[in-house]
């Protein structure tokens, strides 16, 4: 059984491996959720050719960064979605531009911007197809890969995901 709810959400890259790397601590949609919990954190087969517009205009001085750079080469170079590791959903709220910085992404109506807390490696970069919006991992690939990890459970983890 899995004691704490947990959720897929699948990134296009570089985005997750900008997580991963402590670059960028929240993630944006343009849907909401009042799911807060444990995220399973997947690589798209996708890539987002516009990052860099979206770097420059938040944090133009991370492209400056040879590591920030390396890490997109390497997404770059990336054929197949795979897993990335997990994490915690701490919030959900309506972008603003105080969110820019830590989102490496311009915020613009409707758009929200999800906290993310605690991200942990998980997985070894295993091959997976991920889905859109928030979906449910399977439970035997949830323990192929460590689950249950130790994450405190908080008062924020106690919603009911939608």
């Amino acid at each position: 059984m899995i004691p704490l709810e947990v959720r897929g959400l699948t990134l296009t890259r570089p985005w997750g491996q900008f997580i991963a790397a402590d670059f960028k601590g929240e993630e944006t949609r343009m849907w909401d959720t009042k799911f807060r919990g444990i995220l399973l954190l997947t690589s798209a087969k996708s890539w987002d050719k516009n990052w860099k517009e979206a770097v420059a205009a938040t944090r133009p001085d991370l492209l400056k960064n040879p590591l920030l750079n390396r890490i997109a080469s390497m997404a770059f170079d990336e054929k197949q979605g795979h897993i990335i590791g997990v994490c915690r959903l701490m919030d959900s709220r309506p972008m603003t531009k105080d969110h820019e910085a830590r989102a490496l992404y311009p915020s613009c109506p409707g758009r929200f911007a999800f906290k993310l807390d605690d991200f942990r490696a998980s997985g070894g970069g295993r091959p997976i197809c991920g889905n859109l919006g928030l979906w449910k991992p399977d439970p035997q690939l949830l323990q192929s890969i460590g689950y249950p990890w130790d994450f405190p459970r908080t008062p924020a983890m106690q919603h009911t995901p939608r």
